[in-house]
């Protein structure tokens, strides 16, 4: 089966904006999980270093 022209046009432009959402939907989920790795690293260091108290005694800290 071959596509005549006006039809390669359309499923070109249907390819198209289907790449277009993708890219923009992992996009957000890229950022989201990025900012979420962030936020537990932040948190981890600051417990660590004793800024933020221990979660349930538990007490990681290595600063005197």
């Amino acid at each position: 089966m071959t596509l005549s022209p006006e039809n390669r046009a359309e499923v070109a432009s249907m390819i198209e904006e289907a790449m277009d959402k993708h890219v923009k939907t992992s996009s957000v989920i890229s950022a989201a999980v990025g900012f979420t790795l962030l936020a537990l690293f932040v948190e981890g260091l600051l417990r660590l270093l004793g800024i933020i108290p221990a979660f349930m005694g538990i007490d990681i800290n290595v600063m005197s």
